[in-house]
């Protein structure tokens, strides 16, 4: 699907319950070197309702092979520094009992 920069920070504001505030200063120089990496497209468009045109992204298939991988490694890095915080838990625990 096909959105405009400011369409794209208010989705990532929504979907992240106010996580991730990006501003429009940080999210284009990002959005250029993911077009120039092959992970975006960009087209100019005229809005139905509007008439100036707005430059709206989508997201590549390789961008979309490239997510999935990201995804896959945060999963992996959070589900290891769980275990090693347990690791840690269990064996401040067996100090406290010797």
């Amino acid at each position: 699907e096909k959105k405009y920069g400011y369409e794209l920070l208010v989705e990532m504001s929504q979907k992240s319950s106010g996580f991730f505030k990006v501003k429009e200063g940080t999210l284009y120089p990002i959005l250029y070197k993911q077009e120039e990496d092959g992970f975006v497209v960009s087209e100019w468009q005229i809005p139905h309702d509007k008439m100036r045109a707005k430059k709206y992204y989508s997201i590549t298939q390789k961008g979309k092979e490239e997510l999935k991988e990201l995804i896959q490694i945060t999963i992996l890095v959070f589900v290891l520094s769980r275990i090693v915080k347990i690791i840690s838990y269990l064996k401040n625990q067996k100090r406290r009992i010797i």
